[in-house]
């Protein structure tokens, strides 16, 4: 004959949600493993407590097993009073001051549960172990802006030295004086401007006829 099965019914607004024992200790179990993870102490302490109560319960079969635990804080007293009810166990204080303890007894409830609070511990862990470590990283750039990147930069430092030449000639011409609007379709001044660069051989030239048609003349007469 198959026993009776123990429900918890919880509400949820205005319906009634039922969660069976396996769910109410599989959150009983989250509850300590989330309460504990940050507490070194506190977590060596449920997890040999609990490694003991499986060691015990494999190893004692009886119904009226007992398990008295050693006095503790009140604070532990409450992880372990959390730690029983998810073993099932019946579990009470008793003592004064210091000497308070825990006394655990086994009864018909008591069984070992499908999830230890160690496997919750154990997925915080590798979740928390990797060290949050700043490191500085170039700003990264997508392939294609990294070539026009590259590309303006090598044209940059093309036009930069004419611009550079193009700025120095325009001060030096500002600085004497010799900047002037110089138009650009005019033929009458860019032959000025020629005879100007080309006077002194044109000069020379034009003595050399000249001479040459002062001795043409001088031979017919």
């Amino acid at each position: 004959m198959r026993g009776s099965r123990r429900y918890n019914i919880r509400k949820v607004g205005c319906a009634a949600v039922v969660i069976t024992d396996k769910q109410s200790k599989k959150v009983k179990v989250e509850e300590l493993a989330f309460l504990i993870k940050d507490n070194l102490p506190c977590k060596h302490l449920v997890l040999s407590m609990e490694e003991a109560l499986i060691n015990f319960l494999q190893d004692d079969t009886r119904l009226d097993g007992e398990l008295e635990l050693e006095p503790m804080n009140p604070y532990n007293r409450l992880l372990m009073h959390r730690l029983a009810d998810i073993f099932g166990f019946s579990h009470h204080s008793v003592g004064e001051g210091d000497e308070r303890h825990l006394i655990l007894k086994h009864c018909s409830e008591t069984s070992i549960p499908s999830i230890f609070v160690s496997d919750l511990l154990w997925h915080y862990d590798d979740v928390q172990f990797p060290m949050n470590i700043d490191v500085l990283r170039r700003k990264e750039v997508q392939p294609g802006l990294r070539e026009n990147s590259a590309t303006e930069s090598s044209h940059e430092r093309k036009t930069t030295p004419f611009t550079s030449r193009e700025r120095i000639f325009f001060r030096d011409e500002c600085e004497t004086g010799l900047v002037q609007q110089r138009p650009q379709n005019d033929p009458m001044v860019a032959r000025r401007m020629i005879t100007h660069a080309l006077g002194h051989r044109i000069k020379s030239t034009n003595h050399e006829l000249s001479a040459q048609g002062i001795m043409k003349c001088m031979d017919i007469m």
